[in-house]
Parts: C-alpha cells; structure tokens; sequence
C-alpha cells in the first residue's frame, strides 16, 4: 500500500470472522474492530477518501470518519457463516460505483476456512468489470484454509497475510510505514 495516506481510496472491508477468542479472553472480531477503526481514523482522509463496511442490506460507501467508525463500531456477529462469495461480489460492485480515479482495495478478514475459487471468482469479476481492486486477504490464527495462501500467493493483485494473533493487524498489514513493503515480503513466504 505504497503511499497509502497520500491518494484518494475507497477502501472496501469483509468481516468473515467466528466468535472465537483470543488466549487473553477477549473476542477475536473485537480486536480486529478496535485495528480497523484506528485505520480508519489514521489513513483515510476525512470527506474525500470512501469507505464500505460489507453488510448485505447497505450498498454505499461512506466519506466520513464518524460514519466509517459507526459502522465497523456496530458491526456485530453471531459467528454463523454466510456466503462470502456474495459478499465480494457485492463490495467489489460497490467499488465500480466510486470514482474511476480512486485506488481501491477490499480487505477481507478471516479466521475459518475460505475456498479459493471465491478468490479466482472475485479477481475474474474485478478483470471483467474493470475496476482495478486490490485485494488483502487476511487469516488469522490456526483455523482458516493456510494451503489457500499457496494457491492465491500467484494471483494478480492479492496481498496474503497471515497474524497469528489478531492484534498484530494494524502494523503487520501497513509495514512499509516502518520501512519494510508489504508487497514483496507477504506473498513471497508462501510460494
């Protein structure tokens, strides 16, 4: 995410979290929460850069600060799994309605088993439909698809992370701020 602060984003985020909890106790899809709103804060600007929160009755993006932090702030789960294939086709839909100028990206956050034909399916509809999005697929712990990372690591515009420990998020997925880039260092530990 090169020079992340300095352009105009619209930023698409997919909770695919359980209910599990961390060793301290405390629910895993809080702490990524927490991580996500002070992204927010600190990386998007304020009114100019959009956000969309996948949630499958809402289909804007929001511009505002307080908006983007309501909405990942209430976001809440029973930990029931839903059709994640819908949910990308959905926000990758919601990023062709943003300005063509805007660098967009859809992170999706996980912690159980992901199919990678979902990501083959959403980088053939981002191809298609020209919308030009990256992707940051993001595992956490020990109970999501790892052989996923070796299958997608050769994709064209996804980004592979995984945390062994959800309140890693924020400076595993923004390292070049620290001098590393996250391009090169993720992919090339799973080929």
């Amino acid at each position: 995410m090169h020079n992340f602060q300095n352009e105009k984003k619209c930023v698409g985020l997919i909770f695919d979290l359980s209910i599990r909890h961390d060793s301290n106790g405390k629910r895993i899809i809080d702490i990524v929460k927490k991580q996500m709103i002070d992204i927010v804060r600190e990386l998007l600007v304020d009114g100019e850069d959009t956000f969309y929160l996948y949630h499958p009755q809402i289909y804007e993006s929001v511009v505002s600060h307080a908006e983007s932090v309501c909405a990942i702030g209430n976001y809440n789960s029973d930990g029931w799994q839903f059709n994640v294939n819908y949910a990308l086709r959905q926000t990758l839909y919601v990023m062709l309605s943003e300005d063509i100028t805007f660098n967009k990206y859809i992170i999706i956050v996980t912690d159980r088993l992901f199919d990678q034909n979902i990501m083959e399916k959403a980088i053939f509809l981002n191809n298609k439909e020209n919308i030009n999005c990256h992707f940051f697929l993001i595992g956490i712990g020990d109970f999501f698809q790892k052989n996923l990372f070796e299958k997608v690591a050769n994709l064209k515009n996804v980004t592979l992370l995984h945390l062994n420990k959800a309140a890693d998020l924020k400076s595993d997925l923004f390292k070049e701020k620290n001098g590393e880039n996250l391009y090169n260092t993720t992919n090339e530990q799973y080929k």
